[in-house]
């Protein structure tokens, strides 16, 4: 057995985008790949790899190419220098088009994947019968790897409800009688909940009052660094149109118009509002919600204070950044975005810490806003200010309950999903509690 080289810990790679060159892959030369790579002829016949650092196989860049895993670039090195073993890539490979393209062009000999086949576990029959437009996309959340480091210990799938908990798949029967249904709100929830309900055998009627389905995640049609999420809604969409389910847009669907619609089930999905905290001047003009900033990037000033952290608060700033304004989060936290569970977190952290024009403050509690500037008390308990041209804030979500519970009374049976219930908060749970709410009917 040759003797393994030792390598050097990958270094970060420098500036915003965190693209790799020609001549490095997040500190590991291909140079050295092909080296490693010759010292296994003749004792192995297949190279199985990934990129080194792991943090590749993520969206974490807002420059990344979209959905193209890093690790092709060192597969096409591998074989264009003749290493004589089957070449294996592995680490972000989900559409199956790119995937046949990769091997079609001779720059690997196989696909590796493990987390495409968790959210879709007919991947294969649906790749092998050409169906790659139903095929549920991985969002790559790593949630299968763990939800933490610190426990509990269980996997769960953000789009696949299924996953891990096949005893109470099991139980769900099938429904007694074909039912005219109705869901209100057309998000990620209301659409997964229309699905099955379809798929049992129901007539279903989707009310949407905006323009268009999406609901929250509708953000991502504006940041490039979200377009694994901008995929699955997307997927749900065009499921809900191939699924025959009748879409109603532009259409508050009232608790009278629903009753006197007659329906015999209804499922009720109206999502969240986001919390305005109390803070003088948080109505102004120049200030904004993470629910309507997105389309609406090109009207904030050049100087941008996001009020609140977390994911939702660090990844609008990130977004808010590469579109070219210079931006200060503030929270109140002793962190902007806390570590979590493997990988995705950390990965946004290394990538807003990275970032010139992305700057943020902690143990910071906002107590002004004013035209031109946002006051706060630092953790000195001393008064300061920051230039603002905009503002954004977030400070949480509040479920739509009382809202909600207006359409009791409004069918024979009454259901609530998603986030108005006050127990979602995420795409996993979403997606969870609309499989099984639906599967009721």
């Amino acid at each position: 057995m040759p003797k393994m080289p030792e390598y050097a810990t990958p270094k970060r790679p420098e500036g915003a985008t965190g693209k790799p060159t020609s001549e490095d892959v997040r500190g590991f030369s291909l140079d050295n790949a092909i080296s490693t790579a010759r010292e296994f002829e003749g004792l192995a016949d297949i190279l199985f790899f990934k990129v080194a650092g792991g943090l590749t196989n993520h969206p974490n860049s807002f420059n990344q190419e979209k959905g193209k895993p890093e690790a092709i670039q060192v597969s096409q090195a591998l074989k264009e220098s003749g290493v004589k073993m089957t070449v294996v890539p592995n680490g972000g490979f989900r559409d199956p088009e790119l995937n046949e393209k990769v091997i079609a062009s001779g720059k690997a000999d196989m696909i590796g994947m493990a987390r495409a086949f968790i959210s879709e576990p007919e991947y294969s029959q649906k790749a092998h019968e050409g169906r790659g437009e139903d095929m549920v996309p991985c969002i790559m959340c790593n949630k299968c790897h763990g939800v933490s480091f610190t426990g509990p210990w269980f996997s769960v799938c953000s789009v696949n409800p299924k996953l891990g908990i096949p005893a109470a798949i099991k139980a769900i029967g099938p429904p007694v009688s074909r039912k005219k249904v109705a869901v209100i709100g057309g998000g990620p929830g209301g659409m997964k909940a229309a699905l099955i309900a379809s798929e049992r055998g129901h007539k279903v009627t989707l009310y949407e009052m905006s323009d268009s389905l999406g609901g929250l995640l509708r953000h991502s049609d504006y940041s490039p660094l979200k377009w694994a999420l901008k995929d699955f809604k997307d997927y749900l969409i065009r499921q809900v149109e191939k699924a025959g389910i009748e879409v109603v847009l532009r259409t508050e669907a009232t608790p009278n118009m629903i009753r006197n619609e007659n329906y015999d089930a209804i499922m009720v999905a109206i999502g969240a509002d986001p919390v305005i905290p109390r803070i003088p001047g948080a109505n102004g003009s120049h200030v904004w919600n993470v629910g309507s900033v997105y389309p609406n990037e090109s009207k904030l000033g050049k100087n941008v204070v996001v009020i609140g952290g977390g994911d939702i608060g660090a990844e609008t700033g990130m977004f808010l950044a590469n579109a070219g304004h210079a931006v200060t989060a503030l929270t109140i936290e002793s962190e902007l975005m806390k570590p979590g569970g493997p990988h995705v977190k950390e990965i946004q952290i290394d990538l807003y810490k990275r970032m010139d024009n992305f700057s943020y403050i902690t143990r910071a509690k906002t107590t002004a806003i004013s035209r031109g500037k946002v006051t706060y008390i630092d953790d000195r308990g001393k008064e300061r200010s920051i230039r603002a041209d905009s503002v954004v804030i977030y400070a949480g979500l509040k479920p739509k309950q009382d809202e909600a519970m207006k359409y009791s009374g409004s069918a024979n049976r009454v259901l609530f999903l998603g986030d108005c219930t006050g127990k979602a908060g995420n795409v996993q749970k979403t997606m969870r509690s609309a499989y099984f709410t639906a599967s009721q009917i």
